[in-house]
């Protein structure tokens, strides 16, 4: 089983249906949480189509979609390695410098 079957499948098995269960089906409020691509609100259901064999790539820009900045976010840290200006001596990336 691959990495993206097995994502689908704790997808589908695990998570959808406790999000179900704790927003009492509410698939305006699913929608919020899950974004377009998965929930069809209209419909009052889960595009279970996504989860097909051959609809990998589907699936995986359907649960981005409502975190459209996630790659940006991820990128942005990449080329951060010189740790300067952070108050931080360790060298983890990590500051320590209070707030008030």
């Amino acid at each position: 089983m691959s990495d993206t079957a097995a994502l689908a499948r704790v997808v589908r098995e695990d998570i959808i249906p406790l999000l179900e269960k704790y927003s009492y089906e509410d698939y305006e409020m699913l929608e919020r949480v899950l974004g377009t691509g998965l929930v069809d609100v209209t419909g009052q259901r889960i595009r279970q189509e996504l989860f097909v064999a051959g609809k990998e790539d589907d699936l995986i820009k359907a649960l981005l979609q409502p975190t459209h900045d996630l790659s940006t976010a991820v990128l942005a840290g990449e080329g951060d390695t010189d740790n300067e200006g952070d108050g931080d001596d360790e060298g983890d990336g990590i500051g320590t410098e209070a707030t008030a």
